[in-house]
């Protein structure tokens, strides 16, 4: 079986933080999105910075999944996404009938192209599997920047963005529900964020019928809104558990 490889050239002149590629690539594996398939870096290859790409499967589930190795031979349609995604920032033109692009895949199309902002000569190539070639320049990439921020800023400020059943715990706690109130929720940041109640019957449960409350761990479905990547304020629209002293 011949093994299908997915090919990401970057002709880049000028030296590229590390940070950038990693981010370019992961935001690659992101897309990819199979829980069963891992997009893997097959060669990196002479030339400006060349990655061949192909799906692998998990070691563990080779032996019991064995029907599953007939999917890893599979980019082609996700070279033809990461092409349709990247376009419709460039242009702000979307293929009929198809979705609009999540919060998650404006911040990938955002990141795939990262790499090339330090040089204004600097080009993307994703070369499918079946022969067609995407070329992205410097100008097209700022362009793909500049569109993907103001689309999440605009989802940012229409819908936010419920996280439902994580962890909780409180840093800093005013007598009111007002801006004293911060809390860590290590599944979406790892800093502090100013927290907000939905309701009072929240406040009243998670803290004045707390003895301590900076020692519970709380399991809650809270509303994000953002501010690019970084949240800027939760409020707890539902506390699911006390999960008990930490």
């Amino acid at each position: 079986m011949n093994q299908q490889v997915l090919t990401i050239k970057y002709n880049i002149d000028t030296p590229v933080p590390l940070a950038d590629f990693v981010a370019s690539l992961d935001s690659l594996q992101k897309l990819h999105g199979n829980g069963h398939l891992q997009l893997c870096v097959k060669e990196i290859r002479k030339g400006s910075y060349i990655f061949d790409l192909m799906n692998q499967i998990p070691d563990a589930l080779i032996a019991v999944m064995p029907t599953l190795i007939e999917q890893t031979d599979n980019l082609t349609k996700f070279a033809s996404n990461v092409a349709k995604l990247l376009n419709f920032f460039k242009s702000g033109e979307k293929e009929q009938d198809s979705k609009p692009p999540t919060r998650q895949e404006a911040i990938a199309a955002h990141d795939i192209v990262l790499p090339l902002t330090v040089d204004n000569h600097s080009s993307l190539e994703i070369h499918g599997v079946n022969g067609t070639v995407n070329i992205y320049n410097y100008t097209e990439a700022n362009a793909i920047q500049n569109s993907a921020r103001r689309y999440i800023g605009e989802l940012d400020r229409t819908t936010g963005d419920i996280k439902q059943n994580v962890s909780l715990q409180w840093k800093t706690l005013s007598d009111k529900d007002g801006a004293g109130n911060k809390s860590i929720i290590p599944e979406i940041h790892s800093r502090t964020v100013a927290t907000r109640f939905a309701t009072e019957a929240i406040h009243q449960a998670m803290v004045r019928k707390v003895e301590y409350p900076f020692e519970h761990l709380w399991e809650v479905n809270v509303h994000v809104d953002w501010h690019g990547e970084i949240p800027k304020r939760y409020t707890i629209v539902e506390v699911v558990e006390d999960l008990g002293e930490v």
